[in-house]
């Protein structure tokens, strides 16, 4: 849903950690709040509870799943969209992985092996990038991203963009 990390008071604290340590380190409450399901239901529709274990934070009521649900350039679709094609992949859950380049920002990975093979490009910086990927792969069919062609063995992403590419 893309929920940020919610700044909790002291006392809505449950976390031994969180509590002990006060407020240099403020525990992991604050990633574990419940799940919003419903903007305009008491708790997020997480819970019909008077206080739920944890508070829900009023900035996340705008990220719930019923607001997030029939939008197409929400994260809630990005990520649907996502498992989908990875589901759609076998080779993502049980074929063998080979890392490619040594970019910190660039995330480049080969799944698979000969034509099955998949090759993934995440670019996870702030900055444009261009990749080489050698010759010979174009962007798969059915990828959530197939707007980025190819050109000459290498790709460019924008920041944190992703390519999927297949031997063509």
């Amino acid at each position: 849903l893309g929920l940020t990390e919610a700044l909790l008071d002291y006392e809505d604290l449950q976390d031994p950690y969180g509590i002990q340590f006060w407020p240099i380190f403020k525990g992991r409450d604050g990633c574990r709040t419940p799940m919003v399901w419903s903007h305009n239901e008491p708790n997020g529709g997480f819970s019909h509870a008077e206080k739920p274990w944890l508070p829900v934070p009023p900035e996340h009521l705008t990220s719930a799943v019923n607001l997030q649900a029939d939008r197409e350039e929400s994260l809630l679709a990005h990520y649907k969209q996502m498992l989908a094609f990875r589901r759609d992949h076998q080779v993502f859950a049980k074929a063998s992985i080979r890392f490619l380049g040594n970019d910190n920002d660039v995330l480049h990975f080969e799944r698979g092996e000969g034509a099955e093979a998949i090759t993934v490009v995440v670019n996870t910086s702030e900055k444009d990038v261009e990749v080489s990927i050698g010759s010979g792969i174009v962007p798969m069919s059915g990828s959530p991203y197939p707007e980025i062609a190819a050109k000459g063995g290498k790709i460019a992403l924008g920041a944190y963009q992703a390519w999927f590419g297949q031997k063509g």
